[in-house]
């Protein structure tokens, strides 16, 4: 696929490409407009269309009423490839798409393109677009036409979505020299704990604790840094929830999916989810809806479970909130360098955002939250892998933490002692561990 952008980035194919394009963008406009492909196959359609617009170059290239670079099969069928990607997908970036070994796409104007491949090699690839504007002009019209529409402009400068092929997009403009964009792939394949075990990311005590921990209701936040797989391994641990449980969601970009997942009869893993989803306002400053507005509204819609894809304001202690209101088993991520600085955190935003002093929010944080996973990702060879497991408490009038797993000689967490309580909490869902070891009490 890396190698359908490097042809379709040549100056022969570039030629025949922006020569049919505005004919065929005009052609699909115009079929839009008169409902001319009700009841047809749209890809089928531009495929026609495309052949058509083509072999119209060659005829005129050949004719001599065209200056062509090389009017040849090879040339003409990238052409045909690439005016589908512009038609269709994301143009130049799609083969980068569809490529199942590209993980990370990073674009800084239209040709400064980087990818990270599955395993952790950082890769330059051609230009996506033959100019920055042609680049913002792209991605403004993905953002307008997507399930929940959103605007990418001067007023506007940040974007974050999900793609029709999964993938999460941050962009952003105006307070970057260029426009800057950043692609990553969803790790689909990763449904089950039992998955992260054979990939090597948990060991099987490990897996077997977590799944116990959310069967048991526990409330847990994920933490970690960017990219290390935090929502792929929430999303893992969800589907340990029973079928019959309802679980509300909300994301700026909906990627846990819950809803889509089906087991191996084809029946659906969690058929009560409500996923909800952030949107900007619009040109006229109207219809915000944040991630304040969907927990508000979660707690309306008699969850069983309340999901956050992502903590970082004003919706800390609305999550915490939820978890104190419900029956347990709620979640969250946030971003973190270790278990116990991601409770720090939370309490930073709390306090950051709200009117609670340290003392009063920690103490909601430790009422509220029983475990904090700690997830990890090798920098040298991208593998994602759960650090740290602990449990937090408050013992006189201190945050106790009392770590369960610790980092083992690979970093991946061993078990290190399960207090006694949690045990008997947890025997009960199939899980036993170690003796308990003394937690460490820390401000």
């Amino acid at each position: 696929m890396r190698r359908l952008l490097a042809e379709w980035s040549t100056p022969a194919v570039r030629q025949v490409v922006t020569w049919a394009l505005p004919t065929l963008e005009r052609r699909l406009s115009d079929a839009v407009d008169e409902t001319d492909l009700r009841g047809t196959d749209l890809s089928e359609q531009l495929a026609v269309w495309v052949a058509e617009t083509v072999k119209d170059f060659r005829r005129q290239s050949l004719a001599g009423e065209l200056t062509a670079l090389d009017p040849g099969e090879p040339v003409l069928a990238a052409a045909r490839q690439a005016l589908l990607a512009e038609l269709a997908g994301l143009g130049r970036l799609q083969p980068l798409l569809d490529d199942v070994e590209v993980n990370d796409i990073h674009v800084v104007g239209h040709d400064t393109v980087f990818v990270v491949t599955a395993d952790g090699v950082k890769e330059a690839m051609p230009p996506v677009a033959d100019s920055d504007e042609q680049l913002i002009e792209r991605f403004q019209r993905v953002a307008a036409r997507g399930a929940t529409a959103r605007s990418w402009d001067r007023a506007h400068p940040t974007l974050d979505l999900r793609l029709a092929s999964g993938h999460r997009l941050s962009a952003v403009m105006e307070v970057t020299p260029r426009p800057t964009i950043t692609i990553r792939r969803p790790s689909w394949t990763l449904d089950r704990l039992g998955q992260f075990v054979a990939v090597g990311s948990l060991s099987e005590e490990l897996a077997r604790f977590l799944s116990a921990a959310v069967r048991a209701r526990l409330n847990i936040v994920v933490a970690g840094g960017q990219g290390v797989g935090k929502t792929t391994l929430m999303r893992a641990m969800l589907n340990e929830v029973a079928g019959g449980e309802r679980i509300v969601t909300a994301e700026d970009a909906r990627e846990l999916r819950l809803d889509e997942l089906v087991d191996a009869h084809g029946a659906r893993l969690h058929p009560d989810v409500v996923a909800l989803e952030t949107r900007e306002a619009n040109s006229e400053g109207a219809g915000r809806f944040d991630l304040s507005d969907c927990l508000h509204l979660a707690k309306r819609l008699n969850p069983d479970r309340v999901v956050v894809g992502e903590v970082r304001s004003v919706e800390a202690g609305q999550m915490v909130d939820a978890m104190l209101g419900s029956a347990g088993g709620s979640m969250c991520t946030v971003h973190a360098s270790s278990s116990h600085k991601a409770i720090g955190r939370l309490r930073s935003l709390m306090t950051l955002h709200g009117t609670l002093g340290e003392q009063a929010a920690m103490e909601l944080l430790t009422d509220a939250v029983d475990l904090v996973v700690y997830q990890a990702r090798e920098p040298t060879s991208g593998r994602r892998y759960v650090a740290e497991v602990a449990e937090v408490s408050m013992a006189e009038g201190r945050v106790a933490f009392h770590d369960i797993f610790v980092p083992g000689p690979d970093g991946r967490a061993v078990l290190r002692g399960l207090p006694h309580h949690l045990g008997e909490r947890l025997h009960p869902f199939g899980y036993t561990g170690s003796p308990a070891t003394n937690g460490q009490v820390v401000r």
